[in-house]
């Protein structure tokens, strides 16, 4: 049997994250922010634009996002599969 190969733990640009709730909250609370994506089992990418379009549920399992069109989704964490970096925005002219 041969060894498993070394994993490779250095990030690249876009790389999607193991998620847990501490993961969100990190992005969230970073200075300066930087817009990311919640990741869904299902193939749904959520993006999250700003920390006050993610809210936590006391229960420490359960989040919402508000999404750009204003409308929301609400999300179990285990539903979560990644958290990458946001879609680049386009640049003003």
């Amino acid at each position: 049997m041969r060894p498993a190969a070394p994993i490779d733990r250095r990030r690249r640009r876009g790389q999607i994250d193991a998620v847990t709730l501490k993961t969100l909250k990190e992005r969230c609370d970073a200075a300066p922010f930087k817009p990311f994506e919640i990741h869904l089992a299902d193939g749904r990418a959520l993006p999250v634009a700003t920390p006050d379009h993610l809210f936590f549920m006391p229960n420490n399992r359960e989040f919402f996002v508000v999404l750009p069109d204003d409308g929301f989704r609400f999300v179990d964490l285990n539903q979560v599969v990644g958290v990458g970096r946001g879609p680049a925005r386009a640049k003003a002219h």
